[in-house]
């Protein structure tokens, strides 16, 4: 009884992965000529593999872009992107990601619940598209796309953690990249003011694995 409960399970296995199988009250050892896998697809939206010049520095805020889905593909967000290059060798830039829902094309809720892990920037390489794994959030990708926001906290110098709070000086050891040549709705926030902008588009994207 144990090794026909046994074959029962792996063919029910076999059933979620490939649907070709399906097994309903069978007890007998069933051979399979050729089992196929397929590769999840993977969805990469935003403007972080536009060939753009422009960039610029940011003060401790953050910066909030619309990442659109124009095709409207159906998947799970697994990964935020960020198009940066790092200018300082000494200071290590931190950041925190944020992704919101959109609701009527403005900014909706967030989606990153609890205590987010700030990210240190400069580890990654000089001009980099940062990746940061969010799959443990399981974020259905909606239609509409969603907002992808990047948080400049400060930095670390000399293994201390400087957090800067100075509104007025463009001051984090790396640049953000942005596409001048095409606008869309953005926005900034510094604590609970948010301002609503219209920008370049800010070279911040998504991954996803398509359903």
């Amino acid at each position: 009884m144990k090794n026909r409960y046994l074959a029962l399970i792996k063919i029910f296995l076999i059933a979620a992965y490939t649907n070709g199988v399906f097994a309903q009250q069978i007890f007998d050892t069933i051979v399979l000529d050729k089992v196929e896998i397929l590769p999840q697809q993977r969805i990469i939206l935003g403007a972080v593999n536009e060939k753009v010049s422009s960039r610029c520095h940011i003060v401790p805020l953050e910066l909030i872009t619309h990442v659109e889905n124009p095709s409207q593909k159906q998947g799970i967000i697994t990964t935020v992107l960020y198009k940066l290059e790092n200018t300082e060798n000494n200071r290590i830039g931190i950041i925190k990601p944020h992704v919101y829902s959109v609701v009527d094309k403005q900014l909706g809720k967030e989606f990153l619940s609890g205590e987010i892990t700030p990210v240190f920037v400069n580890r990654h390489g000089r001009r980099i598209i940062l990746k940061v794994d969010i799959s443990k959030y399981k974020i259905n990708l909606p239609p509409e796309g969603v907002f992808v926001g990047l948080e400049y906290l400060g930095c670390s110098e000399n293994e201390k953690l400087i957090l800067s709070d100075s509104p007025n000086s463009s001051d984090s050891p790396f640049a953000i990249y942005y596409d001048n040549t095409s606008f869309n709705t953005s926005y900034h926030r510094r604590g609970k003011k948010i301002e609503k902008r219209e920008h370049g588009r800010y070279c911040f994207g998504i991954e996803a694995i398509e359903r």
